[in-house]
């Protein structure tokens, strides 16, 4: 049984203007999986439909077997799935600290210790530890980037969900980003990307699927999307 499943998944941000057609996707536990395509085709709304961002007009969203259509994003969130949004979305205001203990509060209010997730998320941003009451507006690019995938994982997640975490970054920090995102998955996180950046994406998973206008176009393994003469031709610059 997939971690997550969606089957014939339609989603819109109106009534009017329906953005997915039909979406079938699956991540199993342990997997890395990327999904590639042009700006519009449908991506982020898929993220958003996953938890409960964006309306579900038709289809099933399963997690762990069970249907989350329908469910609010904060139980979703505790089910075991969180998101890093494109942009990051870090609290300017808040301290790398606080930042991280607002994605941790479900766990805090159930009185459960957290210290294995901080000391998780400080071993793999060591910058992060060294500022840790430096308020976020004041990081870099990169360093707000640590801080968005650090909340993610503050919050226990199964699953989690990344839009665009290269998006505005130096190449050098780029590698980095997906290097720690690889060892996130070793730990036994399931990941699912969205990433312009076709071609490492794919070279760190195990799986891949293609959108586009709303609707899955290929998929397969990434070796396989890798080889594809299509997605080099639109995507891998040929």
């Amino acid at each position: 049984m997939p971690l997550l499943e969606l089957n014939g998944l339609r989603a819109a941000y109106s009534d009017v203007v329906e953005v997915l057609h039909g979406i079938d996707l699956t991540v199993g536990a342990g997997e890395l999986v990327t999904l590639i395509g042009s700006n519009g085709a449908g991506k982020t709304t898929t993220l958003k439909a996953i938890m409960g961002m964006a309306r579900t007009q038709a289809g099933q969203i399963s997690f762990e077997g069970e249907s989350i259509v329908g469910c609010h994003t904060t139980d979703i969130a505790t089910r075991g799935l969180s998101m890093v949004p494109e942009g990051r979305g870090v609290f300017p205001g808040l301290s790398v600290y606080d930042n991280l203990r607002v994605a941790a509060t479900p766990w805090i209010k159930r009185g459960m210790s957290l210290t294995r997730e901080f000391d998780l998320v400080f071993d793999l941003f060591p910058v992060l530890a060294e500022r840790r009451k430096q308020l976020a507006w004041s990081l870099s690019g990169g360093q707000q980037q640590m801080l968005a995938i650090g909340r993610a994982l503050v919050a226990r997640p199964k699953l989690m969900l990344l839009d665009e975490p290269s998006l505005g970054l130096a190449p050098n920090l780029v590698e980095q980003v997906f290097n720690i995102l690889v060892k996130i998955n070793r730990e036994g996180v399931a990941i699912l990307l969205v990433e312009q950046n076709a071609f490492m994406a794919l070279e760190v998973s195990h799986r891949g699927y293609v959108i586009e206008r709303g609707k899955v176009t290929i998929e397969g393994s990434a070796e396989m999307l890798l080889n594809d003469n299509r997605v080099k031709t639109a995507y891998l610059g040929g």
